[in-house]
């Protein structure tokens, strides 16, 4: 339910005209109502600078309320870095989304996650996250054929895209659950390629594009 309220948030923002948008900046008040309720949520914890998002649909909008928190960077396998960001919304009172993780790759370091990180929406190995991440272009490659037979997808088969998130789920409800590499467009279209492993090879079973 927290996912399809977060999707459905999304969608309306990407539906709304971006001159009608409305943003401003985090009052006292909300900071210090926030960080009662962190504290609330975490006792002996301080919220490492939160971030706020406040943005309404135009004037006479109610406004909507986020705040995002950023755990500490690790780093993983291989030049992998994770971090879990928790994200908070406000209604009559904040209260916590599902958390989501966070990964990048960097030679050196981890710090804060760069702008094009990939999404983490299930939990799972290091192992699994390096290998699906370096096998995603390969993957898309070969799932462009797939594009061409579904309705969905015929119209982006050429566009380039980048890995987005990585999920794991089913291509048909009751269905087998595989991991799904969701790809974002330079149009901000998406594709999500179901993929199956077998051995060492990662193979496209099933695509779906909105």
């Amino acid at each position: 339910m927290v996912r399809m309220m977060t999707l459905a948030a999304f969608l309306y923002a990407l539906a709304l005209p971006a001159c009608a948008l409305e943003t401003r900046a985090a009052t006292d008040a909300e900071r210090a109502a926030f960080a009662d309720f962190y504290r609330s949520r975490f006792p002996g914890a301080k919220a490492p600078g939160p971030v706020f998002t406040i943005e309404r649909g135009g004037p006479g909008q109610p406004w909507r309320l986020t705040a995002r928190v950023d755990a500490q960077a690790r780093r993983a396998a291989r030049g992998l870095c994770r971090m879990e960001r928790m994200r908070f919304v406000f209604g009559s009172e904040w209260a916590m989304e599902r958390p989501i993780g966070l990964a990048w790759f960097h030679p050196v370091a981890c710090a804060a996650a760069p702008p094009q990180h990939i999404l983490i929406l299930q939990s799972m190995p290091d192992t699994d996250v390096t290998a699906l991440a370096a096998h995603a272009p390969a993957v898309l490659k070969r799932a462009r054929l797939l594009f061409a037979g579904n309705t969905s997808c015929a119209v982006q088969r050429s566009l380039p895209f980048r890995l987005h998130a990585i999920d794991v789920g089913a291509p048909v409800s009751g269905g087998e659950e595989m991991a799904e590499l969701i790809f974002r467009s330079d149009r901000h279209t998406s594709a999500t390629v179901w993929v199956r492993r077998s051995g060492l090879a990662y193979d496209p079973w099933n695509v779906s594009c909105n």
